[in-house]
């Protein structure tokens, strides 16, 4: 009789797993699940342990990554010097974006053009990339961040070509001017108080003026390192007071001692710049 009992016994429950797993909603057995599912980890544990090592041991699938240690050091190695070659690309663009911005408000008015290469034949001149396809066109203006570069002298589909400021015979007007100290310590730009004076590019970097006289010269207390900037109505309104470069020396003329020669070059050797911006709006 006992023996029947326990049968029964043991057909309620298989029904109970039945009716738990496939009938009876997930909401009301999972409340009495998490109370009685502690009791199987003595033999859950253990199972799982077993058959995870089992599962490694003899039936593991291969490595979805086929490269040998050595591949992946080699391609370690290349990443790492990509990383190198992007940051410094990065940082360079970040110091021609400031070289830019020293341009001031005249930088929107500008393309940047590549130079490609100096004269050959001995004029103070470049050879950029800018074409007619990006609105270059004779007579334009050119500068960098230092100042003034020059005029484009020629353009075409192919590149252009540009004459410094330096060239011999290149000439334009300026005035001289020089960065003081104020009594309360603020730094501003005062012009020298003379007319514009006429400079003519004399080649390999200089610029000369040979019409001032020595009285103004001396009166004027003109001295090496000061400014000469633009002052000239030929040149586009925006560019006035636009840096041309340095004086770098001065001497009484020979056999006119009324006047004296005055020197200046770019704060930059023009010919070894990189980029130019050409002013292709006013």
């Amino acid at each position: 009789m006992s023996f029947l009992k326990f049968h029964h016994v043991f057909f309620m429950l298989l029904a109970l797993a039945a009716m738990s797993a496939f009938m009876i909603p997930p909401r009301f057995t999972d409340p009495g699940r998490a109370q009685v599912q502690g009791i199987f980890e003595p033999v859950s544990k253990p199972t799982r342990l077993v058959a995870l090592w089992a599962k490694q041991r003899f039936f593991s699938e291969p490595s979805s990554d086929p490269r040998t240690p050595a591949v992946v050091g080699d391609e370690n190695q290349r990443l790492r010097v990509t990383l190198a070659n992007v940051s410094a690309q990065l940082e360079q663009l970040k110091l021609v974006n400031r070289d830019r911005e020293l341009l001031g408000d005249v930088r929107d008015l500008c393309t940047p053009v590549a130079v490609t290469g100096s004269d050959p034949g001995g004029r103070d001149s470049l050879s950029t990339a800018g074409t007619t396809l990006q609105g270059i066109k004779p007579g334009m203006k050119v500068l960098y961040p230092g100042g003034l570069v020059g005029v484009v002298d020629r353009a075409g589909a192919t590149g252009s070509q540009v004459r410094l400021v330096t060239d011999r015979g290149f000439k334009l007007l300026g005035r001289f001017g020089r960065f003081v100290t104020r009594n309360d310590g603020n730094v501003e730009f005062v012009r020298i108080a003379t007319d514009p004076i006429l400079f003519t590019g004399q080649g390999g970097g200089i610029l000369l003026s040979s019409n001032l006289t020595t009285r103004d010269f001396q009166s004027a207390g003109i001295q090496n390192g000061d400014w000469l900037t633009l002052d000239d109505r030929d040149w586009p309104i925006n560019l006035s007071g636009y840096k041309i470069g340095r004086v770098v020396g001065s001497a009484t003329q020979v056999g006119s001692p009324l006047f004296i020669d005055v020197r200046v070059a770019p704060s930059r050797n023009l010919s070894e710049l990189r980029e130019v911006m050409v002013m292709v709006k006013n």
